[in-house]
């Protein structure tokens, strides 16, 4: 929260850790009764690579980014060397790919076969995407846009009125909005006032440790 600012706002504004648990602080504004609303949501351990099949966390080889040339993905990874898995901004963008290519439908089930080879290892070995991996994806998603629906419940202010949305951690700086978007882990009204902020944890020590009156 002292690395946003979150509390300068006028308006509604959140501030969204998305990974294992999910910490969100929502600030109801100054313009209104500038009151906090926190809370963390039990999302599991997909975002993180723990619970999928060829999941990794965001080092060396993880697939990062996907993008889809009909129906052939397209992958970036960490340091751009061979594929070796794949970690939660990958994972997200693999996903809303597949929706939007009608290769997976609106319940989250693959229209072809129980697993999707989105890249290979640099020895040929297919990486795939399961079935099952797409369900614990649900379960993490669900909880998370549950906090965020909960806590403007809470605090009386829908998801469309927030003026801005913070996203930290490494998921966040690295994550493809439009594709949060897309598979329904974020609110569409979010897509166009959301931005990364890093390791906001680490900011608000640094803010801390140089004005202890913060």
């Amino acid at each position: 929260m002292l690395h946003t600012n979150l509390t300068s706002s006028e308006q509604p504004a959140l501030l969204l850790d998305i990974g294992t648990n999910g910490e969100s602080v929502l600030f109801t504004g100054k313009a209104r009764d500038a009151k906090l609303y926190a809370a963390s949501a039990a999302a599991g351990p997909a975002l993180e690579g723990a619970g999928i099949s060829t999941g990794m966390g965001g080092v060396a080889g993880a697939v990062s980014a996907v993008k889809l040339q009909g129906k052939t993905p397209i992958c970036a990874t960490v340091g751009n060397v061979p594929a070796r898995g794949i970690c939660g901004s990958g994972l997200i963008d693999l996903i809303s790919c597949l929706y939007a290519a009608e290769l997976m439908d609106e319940t989250g089930a693959l229209e072809y076969g129980d697993e999707f080879t989105y890249a290979t290892t640099a020895d040929g070995s297919p990486l795939t995407l399961t079935q099952a991996d797409i369900r614990a994806l649900q379960l993490c998603k669900s909880a998370i846009r549950a906090s965020i629906e909960t806590l403007c419940l809470r605090a009386g202010a829908s998801p469309d009125e927030l003026d801005r949305v913070y996203l930290a951690g490494g998921l966040g700086y690295y994550v493809n909005v439009s594709s949060a978007v897309r598979i329904g882990l974020l609110p569409a009204g979010f897509e166009g006032c959301t931005q990364s902020v890093g390791n906001a944890a680490l900011g608000g020590c640094v803010r801390a440790l140089l004005n202890p009156d913060a």
